[in-house]
């Protein structure tokens, strides 16, 4: 009789171990069935593998200790004893329960299921539903392009847009986007990538003219950065720690790094760099350099003038930051109490929203499986991070802010009109990524955050009885309308802060020489482009433009200037440019390797797009002027996009030469990764 009782007793441990199983994965089950339903590329299936073995060995143990151990007890003669208990039914049974936290504590599922560890809605893209999507009926808003004797009207349409990258040929890297676009032949629709591609040439083009301008002298006396450190010299004490340290950053001989960036385009550009990095450098505040300095600028209110126009210099070049300045220390100064900041610097280095939100977040240091993109990308569509500018913000934060949509599509106007597949987005969130890390590379002056070819020659369709969508450039208006109006913004600030003649006789510059335009020149036709850009973007889905009320002065010729764009931009110098950059974001200190961002090189995707909700079209002239349902159909081009990149690498620095020679000679993502992180 005790011998019976023992060996039913035998089905306790898996019993329990199979409710308490079951109570774990009741909490992670819909995180863990979220995560495998947005799978739809090949590179998860890695990460998918994982928890998928814990679970089956899980599920194995499990079956064990249940079923076949108790089974055998009951069939076999002999008598069961406690060991046989402990080692086939209780052991595996705790292997199974095991298996939940192990899930819990595996880092690839922190990274693809966030709300395994907080109970927030799972970081997963799903596809739109067609449901929410109700733009109205604009019978006005009509297409200028007519077709086959119809007009066209897609106010009410709704686009369906997918992406398909998994072809062998879509991984091969080209070093700039005209390399890719003669390998890929036709059948090529410009990108968002590609657009910014040309926008990057004329951002490290105006601030390298801007940089030279200010270092040389030439862009009036409120912006006379040199100016301004001879004048402070010249009033401190000769033989004093402040007249040294402002005569070394003067020599060129206070900071020791590379230039980075365009900053090493000239000699005159290269003195900009260490100049300027030297006076970013921070002092204890109670150095007796910094306060020396402090001192002198709040006796002198004409001199605390000049120092807070450069000030503002910065922050609109840039983006405006928490850290002190030499303003801050002579105001605590003043009042005789202790500041309230440990360190300070002449000109602070501009800490963005990503910045302080990875200060915060990785304050003792960042964990090897740790993923920045992923952070920044978590917080911003959680709200912890807003990208819209505020009153003090500069030209960085408006770029950056053209960008919210590629993670937020919800935000954009074209939102209504859009139907966005979930690798479309995981698409947008890559190219968020690439152009990021490109924004930051430009701005290379950023210190780091101390912590602890397969060708598919597709020609242009012919007009058919079915109508397709007929998209000239990739539909995003909002990120068009966020960046004409980022130039608009530095346009307006160098006009009111330069030298009325500066903006028609500084010229921007390229590696190698000038650019052909003045910089006001320059500047203006960007934010045509752009602005032409959301206007043939627009009217490509049937969207009403976003502008305001005389916000741009002819449409007409903005969209001109985007379609002229648009049909020649392959033969564009600045699409030839190697586009490949690694900037580094935040260093480690306890680890000793610094996280980078970077875009590795250019490849190709497909974009598919259909209509979800068909346009209506009537015949004109001569019909009855009856708006119809359109018989339509779908269409697809090649894209050309960045590859984009996060990487732990021993070495704080990487100039673009350096990277590139490696990924030349790597030539795929997964080998120049690995050479980027080798020792």
């Amino acid at each position: 009789m005790m011998q019976t009782f023992k060996k039913a007793l035998s089905f306790l441990p898996g019993l329990a171990a199979a409710g308490a199983l079951l109570l774990g994965l009741g909490h992670l089950g819909p995180g863990i069935f979220e995560y495998y339903r947005s799978i739809s590329d090949l590179s998860d299936l890695a990460h998918a593998a994982i928890p998928l073995a814990i679970l089956g060995l899980a599920g194995a143990c499990l079956f064990y200790a249940a079923v076949i151990f108790p089974l055998r007890c009951a069939r076999s003669p002999r008598p069961v004893t406690k060991t046989v208990v402990l080692i086939h039914s209780l052991f595996p049974a705790c292997l199974a329960v095991l298996a939940v936290p192990a899930l819990f504590f595996l880092p690839v599922m922190d990274v693809f299921l966030p709300t395994m560890k907080s109970p927030t809605k799972p970081e997963v893209f799903e596809d739109d539903r067609l449901a929410d999507k109700k733009p109205p009926f604009l019978p006005d808003l009509v297409d200028s392009r007519g077709f086959e004797g119809r007009e066209v009207n897609a106010s009410a349409a709704v686009l369906r847009l997918d992406v398909d990258d998994d072809d062998r040929g879509f991984s091969t890297l080209h070093p700039d986007f005209a390399a890719a676009a003669k390998a890929w032949g036709g059948g090529i629709l410009a990108s968002v990538n590609t657009v910014d591609a040309k926008a990057k040439q004329v951002d490290d083009g105006v601030l390298a003219a801007l940089h030279e301008a200010f270092v040389r002298g030439t862009a009036g006396p409120d912006l006379d950065l040199r100016g301004f450190l001879e004048e402070l010299r010249a009033r401190l004490d000769p033989g004093g720690r402040a007249a040294a340290w402002v005569a070394e950053g003067l020599s060129g001989r206070g900071f020791a790094g590379e230039p980075q960036s365009f900053y090493a385009w000239s000699p005159d550009l290269r003195k900009s760099w260490r100049l300027t990095r030297h006076l970013m450098e921070p002092l204890p505040a109670g150095d007796a350099a910094a306060v020396e300095m402090a001192s002198l600028l709040g006796k002198d209110a004409a001199l605390m003038g000049r120092y807070g126009r450069l000030l503002d210099r910065i922050a609109r070049m840039d983006s405006a930051g928490p850290a002190a300045s030499l303003k801050d220390l002579a105001e605590a100064l003043r009042k005789g109490a202790p500041p309230s900041f440990s360190q300070v610097s002449l000109l602070p280095s501009p800490r963005s929203k990503e910045d302080l939100l990875f200060m915060k977040v990785f304050a003792d240091g960042i964990p090897a499986e740790a993923d920045l993109t992923l952070a920044l990308v978590r917080a911003i569509r959680s709200g912890e991070v807003d990208l819209k500018p505020g009153k003090d913000a500069g030209w960085y934060d408006y770029e950056v802010y053209a960008l919210e949509t590629f993670l937020l599509p919800e935000r954009g106007e074209e939102h209504q009109k859009l139907l966005l597949m979930k690798k479309y987005k995981k698409r947008m969130l890559r190219a968020f990524a690439s152009i990021l890390a490109k924004r930051r590379e430009t701005r290379a002056l950023r210190d780091m955050m101390q912590l602890g070819a397969l060708a598919l020659d597709e020609p242009e369709r012919e007009p058919s009885k079915p109508l397709p969508p007929r998209l000239r450039v990739e539909p995003n208006p909002t990120y068009y309308l966020r960046m004409a109006r980022s130039y608009a913004f530095l346009e307006a600030y160098l006009r009111s802060a330069l030298p009325r003649r500066a903006l028609a006789d500084l010229h921007g510059l390229r590696e190698g020489g000038r650019r052909e335009l003045s910089l006001g020149a320059e500047l203006e036709r960007a934010k045509e482009l752009f602005y032409g850009l959301h206007l043939v973007s627009c009217e490509d889905i049937g969207m009403k433009p976003g502008l305001l009320a005389g916000e741009l002065d002819s449409r007409a010729r903005a969209a001109q200037r985007a379609e002229e764009w648009l049909a020649a931009w392959r033969t564009d110098p600045d699409l030839a440019v190697d586009t490949r950059v690694l900037v580094p974001i935040a260093t480690d200190v306890g680890r000793r390797v610094t996280r980078h961002w970077g875009a590795l090189g250019v490849r190709a995707a497909r974009l598919k797009a259909d209509y979800a909700r068909a346009p209506r079209w009537r015949r004109s002239p001569g019909g009855d002027g009856r708006w119809e349902d359109a018989e339509t159909t779908g269409a697809g081009w090649i894209i050309l996009v960045d590859e984009p990149a996060e990487v732990a690498s021993p070495r704080s620095e990487w100039s673009r030469a350096e990277l590139r020679a490696l990924a030349d000679r790597e030539q795929t993502k997964e080998k120049i990764l690995a050479a980027l992180a080798r020792p």
